[in-house]
């Protein structure tokens, strides 16, 4: 049922179409009463920020899927007696992006009084007006996101946001053409935005090379030359002539036969700023020029041959990362702000003024540094990690988990995405793969994953299989697979039984469709009519009739559909779902060329998925299989291996076979780049190879499967290796290892989790309790020690949300035996499955500092 309070324009005012158009809404009302807060519910179906007597103090909208938006909620300061007013500066897009779906322009602002005694606001009058001097339709950033800006700078354009302001020129408030429903509360906390510092790395002087000025802006800003300032070129006339020659190339970008042409006086200023991170921001700018000039503002990921580019890479089109801004008439001459109104996705920033060859002096034309940016993300991660790592004897392994935590950090905001720079997709695979299990290691809050997993499931197509992207929707089969293990491995971090709940109808639909003759056959297996990710370069194995990596990951989320439906009650379902398990893992060890008489598919427990789990096994203790000669894991190529791996189809009575896939693994690891620096590189998403690519995504799984295998010295290694190249390519983990694609991306922070995991041992099994672990160490042979925090999830109090520190370090016991001394630290009460061996059923409780030595560390 769509809500009359949405609105927009009246008909007949503002542009034909809403496409890229500015809107300002003003929503006054008078307090009555002294010490009166008010609380503001607010949504928007593009992006907006709301301002409270001229204040900024929210943005939005979060993202949604439908047509049910979710609201924000914002409470005011004290309010003093008298009139105030609530801003709202919107934008229509018009078109669809990656973060929302096309909906008709609207606006939904909501306000009451929080008064302790109950006093009122006064009725509320609405006005709005288009908002001058944006150029519609300029250029849109990419296919993938909206509108760049291009406006003529007023010297008082936000004079509207003001209390005082006179608006009785602007409009009442209309219906909205097509409403929305009535807007719901919010899955997590907001994202929001914090002031975060620019630094200035380079500044001087520009000359145009292209022109006309709207031929092609992000052309014609890539090509200027930029030199240094007359003051710069003095103040290293002291270098000797080949040191001085070098310094000026470098400052003027180095034109390619380091020839510097004749183009007469400087026709503008630049400024560069480094913000260290690729993330999302919205620079302020405090700029005095000339009327007329012009400020152009370009945001990249990374610098191309030593220069700010407006164009990114792999977005399936044009791109142009470029806002403009023309200083008026009235704003000549005087400091003004500018500030674009949605963030960016960068990590640098380049400010162009150009100027008229007439303007002597080039004094008047000024940007205030040091400058600052409004960082946006998720409210709960501005924050630095309670979950923590380090390990001295080796630090390298303590900066990549930090740059783990600080790549998801930059891509988390109203919900999980991809990245920031490239696409602000909400991706299904990417978050519950990777994302997921790094937050749950870094922090209390587990928001964003909640939204993520409501809205992939509310945006499933007509058959049920979940959406592999939101909001846009479309299922991906490998992605809808991962939904269900991440689903059952979030209920593990948070014991949220209430989601559980209310997406398991989801998980019903979509998996009786996948076990559907439309998906499955029986003695041929699982061919959904979708397509896959897998991973990138990935081909299937030509000698097997269904893709073996689908088999795999619908072994693991069969597990997850046992313990998920047996955790809401569905004692029947749980049962079903055991029988489909042992009817598709019996066939999966058959295709294998591997048999045995049974397979119960018994979990350890009702939240052991068996991703991920040393309890893996899906065969009984009486059980045996017979192994048939034609198993040859090079058959199978090294993401079917590692899955199955994974997924527990070898059990832990097969060595052979199971350390053949192993070594096969770790063999055609070495094959790929950065192992073999002459291998091919994955320079784009066309690119194949007959040996495969080795990606830092698909190593969340490979990993996890090696480690448990007893591979924990390998996988540090690999770390060392293939991170530690990233590492010197970027302060954020690369999308693949190559520098050409997205800089900085979600998928790619496996180690984060896996040292986490692995190395501290303790897993959050907040689905059998509260303050309940699993512990289980893989630490190999090679790591001196190290230590670290889990965090706790808990609203009991502040003692109880403090993690447990882990530590340990390696020792010999009196027997001569290799052995680690481990000790746990909390507060306050624990329960831990598995201390110290990583053995036993029960879990034991432990507070305050306890130790203990264990010989089970490999």
């Amino acid at each position: 049922m769509a809500d009359s309070k949405y609105v927009w324009l009246p008909t007949g005012v503002g542009p034909a179409d809403d496409v890229d158009v500015h809107v300002g809404f003003r929503f006054k009302f008078n307090t009555v009463a002294a010490n009166t807060t008010v609380t503001i519910k607010h949504v928007g179906v593009s992006w907006y920020n709301l301002y409270i007597d001229g204040k900024r103090v929210a943005e939005g909208p979060t993202r949604f899927v439908g047509n049910t938006p979710y609201f924000d909620v914002t409470t005011t300061d004290v309010l003093e007696p008298g009139p105030h007013t609530v801003c709202i500066h919107a934008h229509s897009a018009g078109v669809q992006t990656r973060i929302l779906l096309l909906n008709a322009p609207q606006v939904w602002c909501e306000m009451s009084s929080t008064n302790p005694v109950g006093a009122p606001i006064s009725d509320i009058t609405a006005t709005c007006t288009p908002l001058p001097g944006y150029t519609k339709q300029w250029h849109r950033m990419s296919p993938l996101l909206g509108w760049m800006e291009n406006l003529a700078v007023a010297q008082h354009a936000d004079a509207w946001l003001a209390t005082a302001f006179d608006d009785s020129s602007w409009h009442p408030v209309a219906p909205a053409k097509a409403p929305l429903n009535p807007p719901v509360p919010m899955l997590s906390a907001p994202a929001t935005s914090l002031t975060a510092p620019l630094s200035l790395i380079a500044s001087g002087q520009l000359w145009e090379r292209y022109g006309y000025v709207d031929d092609d802006p992000a052309a014609r800003f890539f090509l200027r030359l930029l030199g240094p300032t007359v003051d710069q070129e003095k103040d290293h006339a002291d270098l000797d002539p080949v040191a001085r020659f070098h310094h000026l190339a470098k400052a003027k970008d180095s034109l390619r036969d380091k020839a510097t042409p004749d183009f007469g006086p400087a026709q503008g200023l630049f400024w560069r700023f480094d913000a260290q991170y690729a993330r999302l921001l919205r620079p302020v700018l405090r700029v005095m020029a000339p009327a007329g000039a012009v400020v152009e503002v370009c945001y990249c990921q990374a610098l191309i041959d030593d220069k700010a580019s407006p164009f990114h890479p792999l977005c399936g089109g044009p791109s142009s990362y470029l806002d403009r801004y023309t200083i008026g008439p009235d704003a000549g001459g005087v400091e003004v702000t500018l500030t674009p109104l949605e963030p960016r996705g960068c990590r640098y920033i380049e400010v162009h003024i150009v100027f008229d060859d007439d303007v002597v002096d080039i004094d008047a034309v000024s940007l205030e540094v040091p400058a600052n940016a409004l960082l946006r993300g998720y409210a709960a991660y501005h924050t630095d990690p309670t979950g923590s790592f380090a390990s001295p004897a080796l630090p390298a392994l303590e900066k990549i988990w930090q740059t783990g935590i600080m790549t998801s950090r930059s891509c988390v905001e109203d919900t999980c995405i991809d990245g920031p720079c490239r696409e602000r997709g909400e991706w299904t695979g990417d978050t519950l793969a990777v994302t997921l299990p790094v937050l749950a290691t870094c922090y209390s809050d587990l928001g964003p994953i909640r939204t993520a997993l409501t809205q992939t499931a509310k945006a499933a197509d007509a058959h049920g299989v979940i959406s592999g992207n939101c909001p846009e929707g479309g299922g991906i089969s490998d992605y809808a697979l991962i939904w269900f293990e991440g689903s059952v491995a979030y209920w593990q971090a948070t014991g949220d039984l209430i989601t559980m709940r209310d997406l398991y109808p989801e998980a019903q639909t979509c998996m009786k469709y996948f076990m559907s003759t439309a998906c499955y056959t029986p003695d041929v297996g699982f061919n959904p009519p979708y397509g896959k990710v897998i991973d990138w370069g990935y081909t299937a194995a030509a000698g097997f009739s269904v893709d073996m990596c689908l088999q795999a990951m619908l072994v693991t989320a069969l597990k997850s559909c046992v313990a998920w439906a047996a955790a809401v009650g569905d004692l029947v379902g749980s049962k079903a779902y055991r029988d489909q398990l042992n009817v598709h893992t019996t066939l999966v060890i058959k295709l294998l060329g591997l048999d045995s008489t049974d397979h119960d598919g018994d979990s350890d427990g009702p939240g052991d998925t068996g991703a991920g789990s040393d309890t893996a096994g899906v065969v009984s203790d009486d059980d045996a299989w017979v192994l048939v000669s034609s198993f040859d894991p090079t058959k199978l190529g090294f993401h079917a291996c590692a899955l199955l791996l994974r997924c527990g189809v070898f059990d832990s009575r097969h060595p052979t076979e199971s350390a053949a896939c192993v070594d096969f693994c770790k063999k055609q690891l070495g094959t790929m780049f950065p192992n073999n620096r002459a291998a091919p590189r994955l320079s784009d998403p066309q690119k194949r190879s007959t040996t495969g690519f080795y990606t830092p995504y698909f190593q969340t799984f490979a990993f996890d499967a090696l480690f448990q295998a007893g591979e924990a010295d390998y996988c540090v290694e690999q770390y060392q290796v293939a991170w530690g190249w990233a590492l010197e390519q970027s302060s954020t983990w690369l999308e693949v290892f190559d520098a050409r694609w997205e800089v900085v991306h979600s998928w790619s922070s496996c180690p984060t989790w896996q040292l986490s995991r692995f190395f501290l041992g303790l897993a959050p099994r907040y689905d059998v309790g509260l303050h309940h672990f699993d512990f289980k160490l893989h630490v190999g042979h090679t790591v001196a020690g190290c230590n670290g925090n889990v965090p706790r999830r808990s609203s009991e109090s502040a003692a109880a949300m403090t993690p447990v520190g882990v530590s340990w370090k390696r020792i010999t016991t009196p027997g001569g035996a290799a052995a680690v001394e481990v000790t746990l630290n909390s507060p306050t009460v624990i329960f831990v499955r598995g201390w110290p061996d990583g053995e036993g059923s029960t879990y034991q409780q432990l507070v305050g500092e306890v130790t203990a030595t264990t010989t089970q560390f490999v």
